[in-house]
């Protein structure tokens, strides 16, 4: 349980039988993948990671989720943390969506916002320090974004900081890898949401 694979990361826990052999469930429901939202009442431990001033970049590739900070001025622990979408409705004031999808609705500035990922939070443990600016990379799922639609010109990073939703604005899109790269100040909940801009006919 919360083992990172390559396809993902473990929902339960699995008993290999032998060395070489497909360790992966049977079950998908029991491996999250690249984009893909977190069921409501999932909890799972926070993922372990260290950071240096020599190494001041983060990859867990099984999630697709990369964190590079411009210094690490103390070296440290930097957990991550799929956040059960019931601990974000109760702490940050999101709503679970009507569709039965996983997803979290929240309005910001206006404009109504859908999260097409996991939440993901990322906390500096210990005396672990930083300074100046990170660069957060987040994965998402075509297909879902499109059923649920979103162009992918209408995704972006949410992020709560200051006891509220944001939008981040200094960001880049790859459309062949279907990520979404920011550069953010602060860290803290993370999510790729979809946006209907206020008057959109979409």
């Amino acid at each position: 349980l919360g083992t990172v694979l390559s396809a993902g990361l473990l929902l339960g826990n699995v008993t290999c039988s032998g060395a070489g052999t497909n360790c992966l469930p049977s079950d998908a429901n029991d491996i999250l993948s690249k984009g893909e939202k977190i069921a409501a009442g999932t909890t799972i431990p926070a993922i372990k990671n260290t950071v240096t001033k020599d190494n001041p970049t983060l990859s867990i590739d099984g999630l697709g989720i990369s964190l590079t900070f411009a210094s690490i001025t103390t070296d440290g622990n930097l957990d991550v943390t799929v956040k059960d979408p019931n601990d974000i409705v109760a702490d940050t004031g999101a709503e679970h969506a009507d569709d039965g999808s996983g997803a979290l609705t929240m309005t910001i500035q206006s404009d109504d916002v859908t999260t097409l990922s996991s939440v993901f939070d990322f906390d500096l443990t210990g005396s672990a320090a930083n300074s100046g600016t990170m660069e957060i990379t987040l994965p998402y799922d075509q297909a879902d974004a499109f059923s649920a639609g979103y162009g992918e010109d209408e995704l972006t990073i949410i992020h709560y900081t200051g006891g509220e939703w944001i939008t981040e604005n200094d960001c880049t899109t790859d459309t062949s890898a279907d990520t979404i790269t920011c550069t953010v100040t602060s860290l803290s909940p993370f999510v790729i949401g979809g946006v209907h801009k206020s008057g959109s006919n979409v």
